[in-house]
């Protein structure tokens, strides 16, 4: 017994040490800031979208699962010695819903930016961070839209290379995306209704029910699934008028099966940033790229950027007249 209540009184010790290393962006004062030394301090960002999930998830699905693993690495970060953590608020931007997908370009729920628009931002970012001599700073967006995560590691790319740093958009790394699959040990009917999914089934549903109960539907009990073979059949899919704005079957969802897929990316998001503040070799291959992306996918990222010009020429044109 003595040596469990000695195991419970360093736990809690290490992770009261480690939150206080912990510097909330949002209430960090000027006297703080300045204090942070700029060689052991690692700039956290969770990102989000406006992006619709269907009738059983919230808009922001992707922001709140996104928080939960930023929270996670700044306390797993602070916890190593001499390393503090800035953690910034959450930026509730992205580019390209699934509702693009089905060419639904306008849906419900769904309020997104131009790619060049989140591009911008984010280099912005870097170059605010970049000025106040941040040298590590780790994106932690979930969102799956090819052009998206092509934005911010451009962004990234600007920050390693005029920073004299690191910018990593670790959520975009192949190692990443490609840990943590629910599917192991799971109900086969259950893997095999939920099909060839990208948005708002069983593994997105169940990190929400685990981060976030309380924003999950309880109709998702008896959700009807929606099951595609390809990314071809999501296309068709989605297509439809009546599509309900999901794939997959999440009626087998469960906090369970979130929380252990989000513990597990936590363990491979601490494993790679605290390789990178190491200097030691760490999985650049990105996970969207051309040469991985379904052709269906290709045509879709096209079409978006078509539409975003369309925008764009729009925008400027007001502006010109407004001149």
């Amino acid at each position: 017994m003595k040596l469990i209540a000695c195991w419970w009184i360093l736990t809690a010790a290490l992770i009261s040490t480690s939150s206080a290393r912990v510097f909330d962006g949002a209430t960090i004062t000027a006297t703080q800031f300045a204090g942070l030394d700029r060689e052991k301090t690692a700039v956290v960002v969770p990102g989000g979208i406006l992006e619709e999930h269907g009738p059983y998830l919230p808009s922001n699905s992707d922001g709140l699962i996104a928080k939960w693993l930023a929270n996670a690495l700044a306390q797993d970060l602070a916890a190593h010695a001499g390393w503090s953590v800035l953690l910034l608020p959450e930026l509730v931007l992205g580019h390209s819903g699934a509702n693009d997908i089905g060419r639904q370009f306008t849906f419900p729920a769904t309020i997104t930016v131009r790619a060049a628009t989140l591009r911008s931002v984010y280099m912005d970012l870097a170059d605010a961070l970049k000025a106040h001599g941040f040298k590590w700073v780790f994106l932690v967006h979930i969102h799956g839209a090819p052009r998206h995560n092509e934005m911010l590691d451009q962004a990234s790319d600007y920050f390693s290379a005029t920073g004299g740093g690191r910018m990593v958009h670790l959520m975009g790394l192949k190692a990443v995306e490609t840990c943590c699959s629910w599917k192991a040990d799971a109900d086969p009917a259950a893997v095999a209704e939920d099909g060839y999914t990208v948005h708002a089934g069983v593994s997105e549903t169940s990190r929400v029910m685990f981060v976030a109960p309380e924003t999950v539907d309880p109709g998702v009990a008896t959700a009807p699934s929606v099951t595609g073979r390809s990314f071809a059949d999501l296309a068709e899919i989605a297509n439809a008028k009546d599509w309900p704005g999901y794939f997959g079957a999440p009626r087998f969802a469960s906090a369970g099966i979130g929380e252990r897929v989000l513990r597990a990316q936590a363990a491979k998001l601490r494993e790679i940033a605290l390789a990178i503040l190491q200097r030691r070799p760490w999985p650049q291959e990105r996970f969207y790229t051309a040469q991985s992306m379904d052709p269906e996918d290709l045509k879709i990222s096209r079409e978006t950027e078509a539409a975003d010009a369309a925008i764009e020429k729009r925008q400027k044109a007001w502006l010109a007249r407004r001149k």
